[in-house]
């Protein structure tokens, strides 16, 4: 056997935070829950003769949170995930090169959020025009979502009624306090 420096792990699918990951559409929709995750992680670690994975991810939407957290402390000495959602474009595997490059568990961890943000930016963009910036573009199921931000309530108006989406007559003023605060929108 050649055992390795380090080892991390990546899982790749459905997130929900407490309830877990994963569903499986041959199964009713199942899950793992953070329990079995923990337990599928502990022995295979065991059975490697390996104490903690060096490094967790989830490329998954929801799964920085707390009770993740915690609950898999005890098998990975960092986590690597995100408490929004995620784009449907997920991370830049690319990233991962950083490991066999010799970068460290931090390099690696910073890399694969390093290469998620700048796909991030590559799939958005910016309407110059309307002053419309598409943070993220995803697809979940048979829905396409996008998640924009706006400089100008009357832009952000105008932006959603040129892009076909049905939006009411008079929104404008109603749009206005939430692009002042600088929130996102989910369309």
């Amino acid at each position: 056997a050649n055992p390795a420096d380090h080892y991390g792990l990546v899982i790749s699918d459905h997130g929900a935070s407490w309830p877990g990951v994963g569903p499986d559409e041959t199964s009713g929709e199942d899950t793992l829950d953070l329990g079995e995750i923990r337990q599928g992680i502990a022995d295979g670690l065991d059975e490697a003769g390996v104490e903690q994975l060096d490094l967790l991810g989830f490329d998954a939407c929801l799964m920085a949170s707390y009770e993740v957290a915690s609950t898999l402390q005890p098998v990975a000495h960092r986590l690597v995930a995100s408490s929004e959602l995620e784009p449907g474009h997920g991370w830049d595997y690319g990233s991962l090169q950083a490991a066999a490059e010799g970068a460290s568990v931090d390099e690696l961890g910073s890399a694969i959020v390093e290469g998620f943000l700048a796909q991030s930016e590559d799939e958005g963009g910016t309407d110059e025009k309307y002053k419309v910036k598409i943070e993220a573009k995803f697809s979940v199921g048979t829905y396409d979502i996008v998640v924009l931000s706006a400089k100008d309530s009357t832009g952000l108006d105008g932006w959603l009624k040129a892009t076909k989406y049905k939006i009411p007559d008079g929104a404008e003023p109603l749009l206005r306090p939430y692009v002042e605060q600088g929130t996102q929108f989910f369309v």
